[in-house]
């Protein structure tokens, strides 16, 4: 069961966008992408951000925003995470059921 439209337009990209507070992606990256990258070492050869490719992020966060502020996204987030976890269950139950 594939997730609806409008759970596809909350990515884990916008969760950080979230994560940041009020300062949103910027300072989630300023602040918590070592954190972050430190469990990703265990993945392969990550040590530390490449050049440049924290403001990529940024860039890329921020235009998938789409001039959306913090609060509307957390709006937009809390709308759809109960259709979510529906569709999680409804998953759930499918799989035990076969």
């Amino acid at each position: 069961m594939a997730l609806s439209k409008p759970i596809k337009k909350i990515a884990i990209v916008m969760l950080f966008q979230l994560g940041g507070g009020q300062g949103g992606i910027q300072h989630f990256m300023e602040h918590l992408s070592g954190p972050v990258a430190s469990r990703w070492k265990d993945l392969g050869t990550f040590s530390e951000w490449p050049e440049g490719s924290k403001q990529t992020i940024v860039d890329g966060v921020l235009k998938a925003a789409n001039g959306r502020s913090i609060d509307e996204l957390a709006e937009m987030r809390d709308e759809l995470l109960p259709e979510s976890v529906k569709l999680r269950m409804q998953q759930a139950e499918t799989a035990q059921a076969t």
